[in-house]
């Protein structure tokens, strides 16, 4: 795999002169390219105009500390942020990887290993960084990494059923006569298919996305012409949207269940929350397989789970305060928002953890 540092462009904020120098002289002996400064604000300022591969941030940075620097720049942009400290204890940790830090390391860490860690992620997003996403509604396919999931759990489909389905997401609302999709579809088979295979195609491309001809929700039938993929409003979508870069931005970890509570969705702070990839969880386990939620004398929520009944009775919001224990976390006191929402008429639930706020005993209330 290539060396991800050579002209990758570094920003380092530290109020120590001396180690700022040691961090720029050793990121650039690598063929990094540096921006040093001294305090956070400056650092934020140079991020959002210069777009860094990496940031480096001193947790005491004066004018704007770096806590709250790493927080504004997640907020903003999707860059590995590193946070130095002195001391690094279990509960700094937490906090700066809430605040959206990729790692808090010690002051002590020689200038070395810190680039050695740069090195590997970077290395780790280059490798994984996400190629156009073709969506609508529940459906979306993953262009770099050939994947298609339907309400987050994964299909599988053949060549020609993969590449007839891009040409429909690639331009919703358009309808194409089977001549076109035949033209379309030579570049994978290297022949020209019959046209009645075309119909044959749709109709097995139907049966697994689930998609009854009558009532289609995705590819919708022209009599005379051909098909057409119907178009979905606003939950039509291509590339990454604004609500992905949202969803995927957030500082806090953010799940989306369905209504058996599969997960949906994680965002990577839920990843950093739970110890999971999100990719090997999404569409297959439940929420309480990867969370365990009980009151602070011990008693499990399984069978009171608060996102079962915002569903079924289609309550907007409701809030909890409650212990979770994760593969990463023993007993973390989180305040949970649950949000119901009906999404291609099934029931769906978003949930926000809040793990900075200090629990009482266990409670639980309906937001006007």
């Amino acid at each position: 795999m290539q060396d991800p540092l050579p002209g990758s462009l570094i920003l380092v904020a530290h109020a120590a002169g001396e180690v700022r120098s040691s961090l720029s002289k050793a990121f650039e002996a690598e063929g990094c390219r540096v921006l040093a400064v001294q305090d956070g604000a400056e650092a934020v300022e140079l991020a959002r105009r210069y777009h860094p591969q990496l940031v480096v941030l001193d947790l005491a940075l004066p004018r704007l500390s770096g806590l709250e620097a790493a927080r504004i720049l997640r907020a903003e942009m999707r860059v590995p942020i590193f946070l130095l400290a002195d001391p690094v204890d279990d509960a700094l940790r937490f906090i700066a990887l809430a605040a959206g830090a990729d790692d808090i390391l010690p002051k002590s860490t020689a200038a070395g290993v810190l680039v050695e860690r740069a090195r590997a992620v970077l290395g780790k997003r280059s490798s994984r960084e996400a190629g156009p996403l073709l969506m609508c509604g529940p459906l979306a396919m993953d262009l770099s990494r050939r994947e298609v999931t339907l309400e987050g759990r994964p299909l599988s489909l053949t060549p020609l059923e993969f590449r007839l389905l891009q040409v429909f997401l690639e331009a919703p609302g358009h309808v194409f006569s089977r001549d076109e999709l035949l033209t379309r579809l030579h570049d994978v088979t290297g022949s020209t298919p019959l046209d009645r295979a075309i119909d044959n195609l749709v109709v097995r491309l139907r049966r697994k996305l689930r998609d009854n001809p009558r009532r289609p929700r995705f590819i919708e039938a022209v009599r005379g012409v051909g098909y057409r993929l119907r178009e979905r409003g606003q939950g039509m979508v291509r590339h990454h949207t604004l609500f992905q870069e949202a969803f995927q931005s957030l500082p806090l970890p953010l799940a989306i269940l369905d209504a058996e509570r599969t997960l949906i969705l994680l965002n990577p702070a839920g990843e950093r929350l739970i110890g999971v990839k999100a990719r090997e969880v999404v569409g297959r386990a439940k929420c309480f397989e990867l969370l365990s939620c009980h009151t602070k004398r011990g008693c499990p929520l399984q069978e009171a789970c608060l996102g079962i009944q915002a569903m079924r009775q289609s309550l907007p919001h409701l809030e909890a305060s409650y212990l979770v224990t994760t593969k990463v976390h023993k007993d973390l006191p989180v305040l949970a928002t649950y949000c119901s929402f009906l999404a291609e008429g099934h029931p769906h639930c978003l949930i926000v953890l809040n793990p900075r706020l200090p629990i009482g005993t266990y409670s639980r209330k309906r937001m006007r």
